[in-house]
């Protein structure tokens, strides 16, 4: 870089200065010189050895893999079922097994129909040998297999009906109001088995249709059956007095109901209106 002493816009000396004092011009001229880049070597590949055939070793190897036959991986552990799937797969024996039932007691109050025909035809004449022989030995087969396959469909249909209530409050997000011990002795223990078994199908029932999870759940097909002339059954209050009062149906027991204990929840803070409101609700049940 060297020194311009007279500045190249207005013509007047300026000395040494890098600017111009005049005018202001930068007055320092600079000399760029442009050079080449670094030549850049590209990156060669790694040379690859030259096979010399298989390895050589001095001593014979201890080492390698058992001379057994290739065998699959064994089968992982499957995962836990969930309860929708074990009340399915439940449901998958329990159907069968109940058609079964009603075939073969079927079959048995046939072969009673027709015991009692031949002791009919037996009061006028003889019967012969084999005929007899048959009906007995169907009355006999009919009369040993239906209460066995009863049994079986029996403990089958308990099953399902716990399994497919923990399906119903994990489906609803609710956990169920009878455990596990409390479904089967309602359906086993009598009287008992007058009024849990329908909750219990009602609970279900209820979560099966996505019905809301704080609707109080109605047994609708236990009333659709009562309401055919297919049974009795015990339903709630405000159920069937709608259709008692309407002749739909008849309660020829009155003198019998169920009671259940209701419970009043609240928070552990003494409100006035609160307890004002937990008081009236108690007197109100309580007539």
């Amino acid at each position: 870089m060297r020194a311009v002493e007279q500045c190249p816009r207005c013509g007047r000396a300026v000395g040494a200065n890098a600017f111009c004092p005049h005018c202001g011009r930068y007055l320092a001229p600079l000399s760029w010189v442009a050079t080449p880049p670094a030549s850049v070597a590209l990156p060669q590949p790694p040379r690859t050895a030259r096979y010399l055939g298989p390895p050589r070793y001095r001593f014979i190897p201890r080492w390698g893999f058992p001379a057994l036959p290739w065998s699959p991986p064994g089968p992982t552990s499957p995962p836990p079922r969930d309860a929708l799937s074990a009340a399915r797969a439940t449901l998958g024996s329990l159907v069968p097994a109940l058609w079964a039932t009603a075939t073969v007691a079927t079959v048995a109050a046939g072969a009673e129909l027709w015991r009692y025909v031949l002791l009919l035809a037996s009061r006028s004449d003889a019967l012969p040998s084999g005929l007899v022989a048959a009906s007995d030995a169907l009355v006999t087969s009919a009369g040993t297999v239906a209460p066995v396959l009863t049994v079986l469909a029996g403990v089958l249909l308990v099953v399902w009906s716990v399994r497919a209530s923990r399906a119903a409050g994990e489906f609803a997000g609710v956990v169920p109001a009878r455990s596990r011990r409390a479904i089967v002795a309602g359906w086993l223990v009598p009287v008992l088995n007058l009024s849990v078994p329908g909750s219990v199908l009602a609970e279900i029932e209820h979560a099966g249709l996505g019905r809301p999870a704080g609707q109080r759940p109605e047994p609708s097909g236990l009333l659709r059956a009562c309401l055919h002339g297919m049974g009795w059954g015990v339903l709630p209050v405000h159920v069937a007095t709608p259709h008692i009062d309407q002749g739909e149906l008849v309660c020829f027991a009155p003198e019998r109901f169920f009671s259940i204990e209701l419970y009043w929840h609240s928070w552990n803070v003494a409100i006035n209106t609160l307890e004002e409101f937990g008081i009236a609700l108690r007197d109100a049940f309580a007539r």
